[in-house]
């Protein structure tokens, strides 16, 4: 005779075997506790059945299956008869992880962990590599991404911006090239003034630079180098107009110069040997501002092009 075995606690249905024969009674059999004779249903899939004492009944059975609450927080079944709770998912929620400072996508992070910064809503889909999908609380929102190297467009001094969204409209992320450009309002463009500019300030420099380099001359009867500084240069006048007031009633007229030893000195002149150093001094001034003239002349004569600009030398 089959008997059917069912759980001491639960009542579900465990297995089938045969009874033993009662070796006491002939005809009887011996009946194991937590048994019974009745036949016990056959169960579908996510069923088991159930003895209730007296009869078998069939149940739903989805013990072991986990499921999400609307809040995403996990659950599992455990209960025979129990079926997920309506608004509940067998799914998996997706967890949208977010910055918490700047609010931007971070990724999709791991369910089980439940990151403090994260939504269930779905970020907007971004395709541009300048752009950056951002949660503001509520909802997603798609942002400008311009943090990086930009650049000034008034000085066009490069630093690092580091906020989303639209650049303020003092910077501009397309690079300054080397040289002289200036912003156009959307390129950086070729600034021809600057580079004219930029080129007289040089030739200005090297003409200051040889005026003040000193001169020689033989008024002592010997090479001496005589210095040509601003200071050295209004000495020489009111040395020089000294000696055309007064001529030889004023000798020495001392003068700093230097030998061919190169020892420096104050050294005695006479008024027609200050004279002659002077006018040599005025000369050597005179030549130098005229050589600048020309160069000038020479540059305002170039095109609009860089390299015949930069080509205009000392």
């Amino acid at each position: 005779m089959d008997i059917f075995h069912y759980h001491h606690i639960t009542g579900e249905y465990l297995c089938s075997s045969t009874a033993d024969h009662d070796p006491l009674i002939p005809g009887s059999y011996l009946i194991p506790a937590w048994a019974t004779t009745v036949l016990a249903p056959e169960a579908g899939p996510n069923e088991v059945a159930v003895f209730n004492g007296t009869d078998w009944a069939l149940f739903s059975d989805y013990r072991g299956t986990d499921y999400y609450l609307a809040d995403g927080s996990r659950r599992e079944i455990s209960a025979i008869g129990d079926t997920v709770p309506a608004g509940s998912s067998l799914i998996a929620p997706v967890y949208y992880q977010y910055d918490p400072a700047t609010g931007e996508f971070l990724g999709i992070a791991d369910p089980l962990t439940r990151p403090a910064h994260h939504t269930l809503l779905a970020p907007l889909a971004v395709t541009n590599a300048k752009e950056v999908a951002v949660f503001d609380g509520d909802a997603w929102v798609v942002s400008e991404d311009n943090r990086g190297d930009v650049w000034d467009t008034a000085t066009g001094i490069k630093s690092h911006h580091s906020a989303l969204g639209p650049l303020p409209g003092n910077l501009t992320a397309i690079p300054k090239p080397n040289g002289f450009y200036s912003w156009s309002g959307n390129a950086w463009v070729v600034d021809y003034a600057a580079a004219r500019a930029a080129k007289i300030a040089k030739l200005k420099l090297a003409c200051a630079a040889q005026i003040t380099s000193g001169i020689e001359h033989d008024a002592l009867g010997t090479i001496h180098r005589y210095p040509t500084t601003k200071d050295d240069q209004q000495f020489m006048t009111a040395r020089f107009s000294k000696a055309q007031a007064v001529g030889s009633a004023g000798d020495p007229y001392k003068f700093m110069c230097a030998d061919n030893a190169g020892v420096w000195a104050r050294r005695d002149h006479s008024a027609s040997q200050i004279t002659a150093v002077a006018l040599a001094m005025e000369a050597h001034i005179t030549d130098t501002l005229n050589h600048l003239d020309t160069r000038l002349a020479v540059l305002n004569s170039k095109p609009d092009d860089l390299d015949q600009i930069e080509s205009v030398n000392w």
